[in-house]
């Protein structure tokens, strides 16, 4: 069984490469948008929907078929092509320069494997079945919308602007800001923020406030 490292990684400014133009790469270079990448794109040809993203955000475009030296300087490349063995040729350069690579047919010749991800607001899950299955980690993602809701991810963001508040109140009593978080994220809590209950999850910030 192979072994993973689950992490979230800030991809700001980081030199990035998708290799790839078609449909499997728009997936790959929406969910590198998402993580903060501006990645370089190399493909002879794009779809009109990776065309749009490219144009949209300002990303480097080269019209060429990969060849060797293209990874140089790049920490993160994803091999989205519709060639095995191009995407096999792109995912050993990478890794023979060191740099992070994901080769979307082989999860063997990755070094890192992307998961199915479910973004709302500041909150994110993330599935992987370790390249066994991606239907599999997509159908996990689909049942986690149930938890995973945009009424989760408000409140996410509402905890994210208390923090300061909290840190404001009780500068120095570390053990009481504890005890307010402790009090506050409750199953309740989750079940109002769940439900898109923005007023009660107000209501319950209030009183845990007074009560602190």
């Amino acid at each position: 069984m192979r072994s993973t490292y689950p992490a979230f990684l800030d991809l700001t400014d980081v030199p990035t490469l998708l290799v790839g133009g078609g449909r499997v790469a728009l997936r790959k270079l929406e969910g590198l948008l998402a993580g903060g990448a501006t990645p370089d794109v190399l493909s002879p040809e794009l779809s009109a929907p990776v065309q749009a993203l490219v144009a949209s955000f300002g990303l480097a475009y080269r019209a060429s078929h990969f060849a060797p030296g293209a990874v140089q300087g790049y920490r993160v490349v994803v091999a989205a092509t519709n060639d095995r063995s191009v995407n096999a040729a792109i995912g050993r350069e990478a890794r023979d320069n060191g740099a992070w690579v994901n080769v979307v047919d082989d999860p063997e010749a990755s070094n890192f494997l992307v998961p199915a991800v479910l973004r709302q607001g500041e909150v994110v899950a993330a599935v992987s079945t370790g390249g066994a299955s991606p239907l599999l980690a997509a159908a996990v993602r689909e049942r986690l919308e149930e938890i995973v809701t945009p009424g989760l991810g408000r409140a996410a963001e509402r905890l994210l602007a208390l923090r300061e508040e909290v840190r404001r109140r009780w500068p120095s009593d570390e053990e009481r800001r504890r005890t307010f978080w402790k009090d506050l994220v409750s199953q309740e809590f989750l079940d109002l923020a769940t439900a898109g209950n923005d007023e009660e999850v107000e209501s319950r910030i209030a009183a845990c406030l007074s009560r602190s």
